[in-house]
């Protein structure tokens, strides 16, 4: 499945143009589409208790993941928030932790990414308009080895644009821009991400990220974001009532 994806990026990437996807093409990517929509909620099995609604309701951060090639989502909802970077945990005790939209840590899911360092201009992790992104960013990856400090990876990642598109998670539309992701590592490590963001904010709502080499990559939707509270400046003057 994996190999599934890349295929349906070179094909988009390809096929994009001022008329858009080939319509041979999109029958083709419509099959392997990683960011097909999922099924509506009225379709699911009755009881199943996960509504946008009640998530809203609760006021909490929530994701949705799964493992490129796994059936099924797991809901993740935020547990702790420091500095920006949000640790959302399941029934089972997994983890996955974000910063913006960059998967910076993983737990329990085996080999499991121990921490990213991204660059403050770095649009996964810090939104910002689809037009002020940069060109490149470099990120460190710390992932399992045999050291004290592990297996270190140094890449360097570009950005590429595709086709408008669009996703439904939870009832919910969200529209933006694929933007392709690819990253090399001076060591000739190489892999792909994908990201559906919106052109005006930056926001990304679906992603599938790289989180080592012997794992597959998760597929992370944004059901409920985490937004930052304004910081209030001990001295700020008191509103009269």
């Amino acid at each position: 499945m994996r190999h599934l994806v890349v295929v349906g990026l070179a094909l988009a990437l390809s096929a994009c143009g001022s008329g858009g996807i080939n319509p041979i093409v999109k029958k083709g990517l419509d099959q392997i589409n990683p960011f097909k929509d999922d099924p509506e909620p009225s379709s699911r099995p009755r009881g199943s208790g996960l509504s946008r609604e009640k998530l809203e309701a609760q006021g909490i951060p929530v994701i949705r993941a799964s493992l490129i090639g796994e059936s099924g989502r797991n809901t993740l909802r935020a547990a702790t928030a420091n500095s920006g970077r949000v640790t959302h945990i399941s029934q089972l005790g997994q983890s996955v932790t974000l910063q913006g939209a960059q998967i910076v840590a993983t737990r329990g899911l085996g080999f499991d990414l121990l921490s990213v360092a991204t660059q403050p201009f770095d649009p996964i992790a810090y939104p910002r308009p689809l037009l002020e992104w940069p060109v490149a960013v470099s990120r460190r990856y710390e992932l399992p080895g045999t050291g004290v400090s592990g297996q270190i990876a140094a890449a360097v990642c570009t950005f590429t644009a595709g086709d408008a598109s669009s996703v439904t998670i939870l009832g919910k539309q969200h529209d933006g821009v694929l933007i392709t992701e690819s990253c090399a590592t001076p060591d000739g490590l190489d892999f792909e991400n994908l990201h559906l963001v919106e052109a005006e904010t930056g926001s990304i709502w679906r992603s599938i990220q790289w989180i080592g080499p012997s794992m597959a990559q998760i597929d992370i939707q944004i059901v409920i974001p985490f937004v930052e509270e304004p910081e209030v400046p001990e001295d700020a003057p008191e509103e009269n009532g």
